[in-house]
């Protein structure tokens, strides 16, 4: 029996030594065959010419790209796989490689093209590698198809002309600032047009952003609100003033949002900025055309409510006149004139303001401070609150925003007071706070009977009111004032379940429109 051999000693055995080359297995054949079968499965064309140009040796790949078989493309030039077009000119271009020949991409600067046996042409890449042989020189063509990768890279550039278009329609212009290297900044077309800079100067940084184009005027709330979206990491919407190189005044809504590094450090800001100068224009004509066609429209309403009060006040007086009125009607008639001129004044006051509004004297402030003054002030008034329940839900996270203290104190005051009045002494009334993306939304909610669809759709008609007394020009003149601060005033109500109005405002001040000239 042969001495038994330890399993470690039949592994080494088994293993190759250090240092020698792996004998290939017999099925394989020589190395020369083994090449052969490399090249012939490379996932690339290759072509081999020899010194001339002619094609000596085609892989399966090549045979696919260009449609000759291997027979067919042997002994011919290899121009004959270019299109006529790249042909004139080739064979000096060869002799210029031959005489230095290195390894290198061809074609560099131009695109090039494969003719195949159907005629049709397709984009190729190609590499050169010389071979020096016993039998010469020859040189290795790797070919690819670029087809694919062409129609990629024409798709991207459809579809960056189009969304460059596109940002030239909405007059949007883009912004990256790069807080890890101020070099990489970036501004699109666009924006330098919205800002009147010429195409090819170097985008200004955030100091000379904000001190060459900001008016000085809104500098403070754009550097606050920048300065705050940095340290947070948030989102931030603005509009703000900007003055051209030209000198022209522009009004321009500003969008950015943080981008985070893989340490979730806020390393660069993405920023949209859109022209909205025309669409404030539009805007404030269309309300000052809307206010004006009020006015002619409840000319006759006016005339009403004036005509009453003063017919009032005139028999007033002239009962007072009466040289034996009694005392005690003399004191009713006192209280009546008192009153009608009250009244007056009151309808008188409501007019002027809906037809002349005042601009907003924005500061910024907080809104859930004013809105518990108003709250205040109705739980002290108890003929109006009667036995109502009163619940706050002032959000802690809101903001400071920057709105008109006195003016939003009479639209919350207008509010509350229409809901206690629908609520008559009993129920719920709930004011709730919130902030979202880029506002902060104030809700006046009450349980009372509800606004019937027809009615809700007439609320904020000017001098449309269900009330006995009252000018119905509260709700028009609240969502005036809400609108100036660049905000909305929304209803909701269903019949026999309640109503909720919501003041909704920018976090951001949206700049007053110049007066008209």
């Amino acid at each position: 029996m042969p001495p038994r051999v330890p399993a470690r000693s039949r592994r080494r055995k088994d293993r190759p030594a250090r240092g020698r080359p792996l004998r290939l297995s017999p099925s394989l054949g020589t190395k020369s065959e083994l090449s052969r079968i490399c090249v012939d499965s490379a996932p690339i064309g290759v072509i081999m010419t020899d010194s001339q140009g002619r094609i000596v040796l085609a892989n399966a790949q090549a045979e696919k790209l260009f449609g000759f078989s291997k027979r067919e493309m042997r002994g011919r030039k290899i121009e004959s796989l270019m299109p006529k077009r790249y042909r004139r000119g080739h064979g000096d271009l060869r002799d210029d490689y031959m005489r230095a020949p290195t390894a290198r991409a061809t074609g560099a600067g131009r695109d090039l093209f494969g003719l195949r046996k159907n005629g049709s042409e397709f984009p190729v890449e190609v590499g050169l590698n010389p071979v020096r042989t016993r039998d010469g020189l020859f040189i290795i063509a790797s070919v690819i198809d670029i087809s694919s990768r062409k129609a990629a890279e024409e798709a991207l550039r459809d579809n960056a002309a189009m969304l460059r278009r596109a940002h030239e329609l909405a007059r949007l212009g883009t912004i990256v600032r790069d807080f890890l290297d101020p070099t990489r900044d970036r501004w699109s077309e666009e924006m330098r047009r919205i800002a009147g800079i010429e195409p090819d100067s170097p985008p200004p940084s955030q100091k000379d952003f904000v001190e060459r184009f900001i008016v000085p005027e809104d500098r403070d709330l754009f550097n606050a609100v920048s300065d705050q979206s940095y340290r947070d990491g948030l989102p931030f919407d603005i509009e703000f003033r900007l003055r051209r190189a030209d000198g022209a005044l522009r009004y321009v809504r500003y969008t950015a949002e943080m981008i985070r590094d893989r340490r979730n450090k806020v390393a660069r800001m993405l920023g949209a900025a859109q022209d909205v100068t025309e669409r404030r224009a539009l805007q404030k004509r269309l309300a000052d055309s809307r206010v004006l066609s009020a006015i002619g429209e409840m000319v006759a309403v006016v005339a009403h409510e004036i005509r009453n009060p003063l017919n009032a006040i005139l028999m007033a007086a002239r009962a007072i006149a009466r040289e034996h009125l009694p005392a005690s009607d003399r004191a009713q008639v006192s209280s009546i004139l008192l009153n009608e001129s009250e009244r007056l004044n009151r309808t008188l006051s409501d007019f002027l303001q809906l037809g002349r509004p005042r601009e907003p004297r924005m500061q910024t402030g907080d809104l859930n401070a004013v809105a518990r003054e108003v709250l205040a002030a109705v739980k002290a008034d108890v003929s109006l609150a009667g036995r109502t329940l009163i619940e706050e839900d002032l959000s802690a996270d809101l903001p400071l925003i920057p709105f008109d203290p006195d003016l939003m104190r009479q639209v919350l005051w207008n509010l509350v007071s229409n809901a206690f009045q629908a609520l008559q002494g009993a129920g719920t009334l709930k004011i709730r706070t919130e902030a979202r993306h880029g506002e902060a939304a104030i809700h006046i909610i009450d349980s009372g009977p509800g606004i019937p669809p027809d009615i809700r759709e007439k609320i904020f008609t000017p001098f449309f009111t269900t009330k006995t007394k009252g000018t119905g020009l509260g709700l028009p003149i609240s969502r005036n004032i809400v609108m100036a601060h660049g905000g909305e005033l929304l209803v909701e109500s269903e019949p026999g379940r309640g109503t909720k109005f919501t003041v909704v405002l920018p976090l951001s001040a949206a700049p007053a429109l110049p007066a008209p000239a």
